[in-house]
């Protein structure tokens, strides 16, 4: 339970407005060692399903540690401004966050692929119709499906977006 309730965000359409906003989603692994990376990302509602999209190389850790489980954390924000304030504690960021739990898996094949990179493009301001041509081949784009989502958010209601 979030300790600032008056802050939470549950509503999954409101959070979805919070993540149009994020730039950057960073996925967290446990191996035993905490292992954190920042991905570009795009997502799509399935059945009321929050599903998070990202493409990688063929290889390395964070490859090595998707495989392995699939279990990932995430979290994604933006900032708007800093409030500043006499009393240097009393200093604070307007800002809008996402954090949540999922499980990652590889998707197949060109009709899968080409939906994830589609979600990640447009989302990032690119049109549609795109052709990824060989690259398709090459990249592996991932499907998290959201088992657990919470939003915050510490715009006042007149500010936000």
């Amino acid at each position: 339970m979030m300790r600032r309730q008056d802050r939470e965000v549950s509503d999954l359409t409101a959070i979805c407005r919070i993540l149009d906003h994020c730039n950057v989603m960073r996925l967290a692994f446990s191996d035993p060692d905490p292992y954190i990376i920042p991905v570009n990302f795009g997502y799509s509602l399935v059945k009321n399903v929050l599903h998070l999209y990202f493409h990688s190389a063929g290889e390395g850790r964070k490859i090595d540690l998707l495989r392995k489980s699939g279990l990932v954390a995430f979290e994604m924000d933006h900032i708007v401004s800093i409030r500043s304030n006499p009393v240097p504690c009393r200093w604070s960021s307007l800002y809008e966050s996402v954090c949540g739990l999922g499980t990652a898996a590889e998707m197949h094949g060109s009709t899968e692929k080409e939906f994830g990179l589609d979600c990640i493009m447009n989302r990032l301001g690119s049109i549609d119709g795109l052709s990824y041509g060989e690259a398709l081949d090459k990249v592996l784009v991932w499907d998290i499906e959201v088992k657990e989502i919470v939003g915050k958010s510490n715009i006042p209601d007149k500010d936000r977006f």
